[in-house]
């Protein structure tokens, strides 16, 4: 097989890109799920976490700030321990601290249509970038 250097770049990339684009499929079923329940007593809105989990997951695996540390028993515990980007998932977090109405829901509906949009526009933006991503490797395999 030919490796011209790009290979794990592209792979890499691929899957960060897949990832991305599973969070904001996540994400929409949230909002979506929080729209629908926007009148419902009592419901509490959720959102998702992923791109600052991430961050972190990527900023640990390329860290040059590292501490120098030396770990001469078993038992020692790292001062840093990397976070597998591969393994980050997203993940649904319930607001229970906020309330926006007398029967205790907290749906904004406002907000949620400006998530909406956001999200929207992150998932355009990757699968735009998923698209040049195919396109660099057919140029490459051309």
């Amino acid at each position: 097989m030919l490796d011209f250097g790009i290979n794990n770049f592209s792979h890499k990339t691929f899957e960060l890109l897949k990832k991305g684009i599973e969070a904001q499929n996540f994400r929409y079923s949230t909002i979506a799920n929080n729209i629908a329940n926007s009148e419902t007593p009592g419901f509490k809105r959720s959102s998702v976490t992923f791109e600052a989990q991430l961050k972190r997951a990527l900023a640990s695996e390329n860290s040059d700030e590292k501490l120098d540390a030396r770990i001469t028993n078993e038992k020692h515990i790292p001062f840093e321990i990397p976070i597998p980007w591969d393994s980050v998932t997203p993940k649904r977090v319930l607001d229970y601290a906020s309330s926006i109405r007398n029967d205790g829901n907290n749906v904004d509906i406002d907000r949620e249509n400006t998530d909406l949009s956001k999200t929207t526009l992150v998932y355009s933006a990757m699968l735009d970038l998923l698209k040049q991503d195919y396109n660099l490797v057919n140029l490459v395999l051309r």
